[in-house]
């Protein structure tokens, strides 16, 4: 999105689009946190890490660092966006700086999700994975 930037729009910037952006951001850090908490925390009852084979142990490795790598490229979102309005806020007309921040914390903002959706359809998978095996599993004897 193109935005022509001019000292009226820094009115518009600071009244409704900074203090939705930064709730929306906040609120997806929660999110990304209580997935990667409770990940952790039930990983055990997701899968038997004790008995799983080594592509599901990987398979848990590599949901964690999703995670953590949208919660960090998240964070980098916030700071850039925390940024840009800094700038606007304190009437640093620097609109080519303003411009970047947000243009990065639109990308990072983008490969978090990205990486939080591919965590979470993985988590999803070896969570069925799990279930389905250990049904199938319990048929057979």
């Amino acid at each position: 999105m193109q935005v022509e930037l001019n000292p009226a729009w820094n009115e518009i910037f600071t009244k409704y689009f900074f203090p939705e952006a930064k709730v929306f951001i906040t609120q997806f850090i929660t999110v990304i946190t209580a997935v990667l908490v409770l990940s952790i925390a039930f990983a055990d009852k997701i899968v038997d890490l004790r008995n799983a084979d080594k592509a599901t142990r990987i398979g848990m490795v590599a949901i964690w660092c999703f995670l953590l790598l949208a919660l960090a490229t998240c964070g980098a979102a916030y700071w850039f966006f925390a940024s840009a309005g800094l700038y606007v806020i304190q009437n640093v007309l620097d609109y080519a700086t303003i411009r970047d921040y947000l243009i990065y914390a639109m990308w990072s903002l983008r490969c978090a999700a990205v990486c939080f959706l591919i965590g979470l359809t993985l988590l999803v998978t070896i969570a069925a994975r799990s279930i389905l095996s250990t049904k199938i599993e319990t048929k057979s004897n």
